[in-house]
């Protein structure tokens, strides 16, 4: 009877060895088949590109008697510096369409308020986050600088001023990109050069000419006394466009 005994006991404790290895085995199985996910890095991970960006933008004026001698005027200035940032389908201007009321207002005698309220309305539309006016007047080789925010669904930046004194001239630049490949432009530098709004008659610094009748399709300008046959040489100047840090 103890024999019988004594073999169950060791019977018994083959069984629990052999599970044993079993559920081992088992264990290392499902290991190698669904190992734990890795943890990624600090040095591997990649920070989020910010919603919002807050762009410096500065106009530097070059324009002066030495850089553009043919019938320069004595009151060389520009008007206010604008800022506009906006979506793809808003725009200030574009270059061989026909100027709005508020374009014509700001070349012509440097008059802003329906600029503004062109701009306001592409805002309350959703076409546009916001718009800064600087103080006028910027001297010809002056220099003006403006803050202004932008975001990803609003990331174009388009600018204007007045060249006075001319019949209805003005420095543009249409659109200019501040975020490419999931990135906010860290600086850019645009040349500034001069468009005729196409709504008054003259082709020298001068006030108060006759109405262009019917009204013709911005152009860049190309002839004097601002261009050499192809276009405004030099530029008046230029603009400084930088990201600001948070």
């Amino acid at each position: 009877m103890r024999v019988i005994k004594y073999f169950a006991l060791v019977f018994i404790s083959l069984l629990t060895i052999v599970a044993c290895s079993v559920d081992e085995n088992a264990n290392q199985n499902f290991a190698t088949e669904n190992p734990e996910p890795e943890q990624p890095q600090d040095d591997d991970m990649t920070p989020e590109t910010p919603q919002n960006a807050k762009y410096s933008v500065t106009f530097i004026g070059e324009w002066t008697a030495e850089s553009h001698p043919d019938s320069f005027p004595s009151n060389d200035h520009f008007s206010s510096t604008i800022l506009f940032t906006h979506d793809t389908t808003a725009a200030l201007y574009e270059d061989g369409e026909l100027a709005s009321d508020g374009i014509e207002d700001m070349s012509e005698i440097g008059e802003n308020a329906d600029l503004i309220s062109e701009m306001q309305a592409y805002i309350d539309a959703g076409q546009g986050l916001e718009f800064m006016v600087g103080n006028c007047c910027i001297d010809g080789n002056g220099t003006d600088q403006l803050l202004i925010n932008a975001s990803q669904d609003f990331s174009k930046l388009s600018y204007v001023a007045m060249v006075a004194p001319s019949p209805d001239w003005f420095t543009g630049v249409s659109s200019i990109s501040l975020f490419e490949n999931n990135q906010w432009v860290q600086s850019i530098e645009v040349d500034v050069v001069a468009y005729d709004a196409g709504t008054e008659n003259g082709n020298t610094f001068s006030y108060n000419n006759a109405e262009t009748s019917p009204r013709e399709a911005i152009r860049r300008i190309t002839e004097a006394p601002l261009g050499n046959g192809t276009t405004v040489s030099p530029r008046l100047g230029k603009l400084v466009i930088t990201l600001q840090e948070e």
